[in-house]
């Protein structure tokens, strides 16, 4: 497995869902889930089946990975559940066999 891509130091904010789900009558609304701010190590790594995005954070708090079949997947991933724009990828320098 390569590193290809990172994000160190993002500032992601992880909470904050109001419930939407079904209650019965009378039920209380439960309160939204806990806002927690983290700083995260975002990284691309090309496996032999595909990429993964892998993230965690610094605090050790959070950490998550997915698969994806192709970079411009994992990028795109990226950006819709983290707010990562594909300019913030900086690429990793491979070392040459």
């Amino acid at each position: 497995m390569a590193v290809i891509k990172r994000v160190s130091g993002l500032p992601l904010r992880f909470g904050g869902v109001e419930h939407s789900g079904w209650l019965p009558s009378g039920a209380a609304t439960p309160l939204p889930t806990p806002i927690k701010d983290v700083v995260l190590d975002v990284h691309i790594e090309a496996i032999d089946a595909g990429f993964l995005l892998i993230w965690e954070s610094r605090d050790g708090s959070e950490f998550a990975d997915t698969w994806h079949q192709s970079l411009e997947h994992a990028e795109e991933y990226a950006k819709t559940e983290l707010g990562i724009s594909r300019d913030q990828w900086v690429p990793v320098d491979l070392p040459s066999r």
